[in-house]
């Protein structure tokens, strides 16, 4: 299930060289982590990451922009609360939900937080980047 236009994001230009940004990486899997830090560092983006929202939220500061890729289904914290969290905090950080499951409580919930985009893993990695790239614009 996925809540983008893809066609929206491929018509983006691709392999602009260096580009201006951070893009926030939270997800409990290391191998999921590290595969995205090379995926998004491939395409001129700098990368952080974290395992869990706790860490994510213990280093973040208000307002750093970029954006987050945000893994639903994470220890302590989920995504959609980290999520809700700083929307509250009036965050203006636009946010790609990533999640193995694919059920509709959880699109109804991230329509709520007016997530950018949510993506069903596995995922189309150029969809990734294109929407990553749309977030960054």
């Amino acid at each position: 299930m996925q809540l983008l236009d893809p066609l929206r994001f491929q018509q983006m230009g691709r392999g602009q060289g260096a580009r201006f940004g951070t893009v926030f990486v939270v997800d409990d899997d290391e191998a999921v982590r590290d595969m995205l830090r090379t995926l998004i560092e491939a395409d001129g983006f700098e990368v952080q990451t974290w395992r869990t929202a706790e860490a994510f939220l213990a280093e973040y500061e208000l307002p750093q922009s970029g954006c987050l890729v945000l893994d639903l289904d994470l220890p302590g914290m989920d995504g959609l609360e980290l999520a809700e969290m700083l929307l509250a905090r009036h965050a203006r950080l636009p946010i790609i939900l990533v999640s193995g499951r694919g059920d509709l409580l959880t699109s109804s919930r991230a329509k709520g937080i007016n997530a950018l985009g949510y993506l069903s893993k596995p995922f189309d990695n150029q969809l990734l980047i294109d929407c990553i790239r749309h977030a960054m614009a």
